[in-house]
């Protein structure tokens, strides 16, 4: 992991301002992938952006639909 964090930074060193950018994108696209239920939740009652796709939040939320389910009342 850690020589993968190291290539990482030192493509981005190295890299001009659209290769800085395209990293920023991945790094920033596979944070949003890790988000648990959980995250998505604080940060959308923080009132964080949260800068992920439209099918990615609906995942999201249809996750979270489907783990409070069971609380509906019928």
């Amino acid at each position: 992991m850690d020589a993968l964090f190291s290539q990482i930074k030192e493509l981005y060193a190295q890299g001009d301002d659209n290769e800085k950018r395209k990293i920023q994108g991945f790094v920033r696209e596979l944070q949003v992938e890790f988000y648990t239920d959980w995250d998505v939740v604080m940060r959308l009652a923080s009132g964080v952006s949260l800068s992920m796709s439209n099918l990615s939040a609906a995942t999201h939320l249809t996750r979270l639909c489907a783990a409070l389910s069971p609380f509906k009342s019928p």
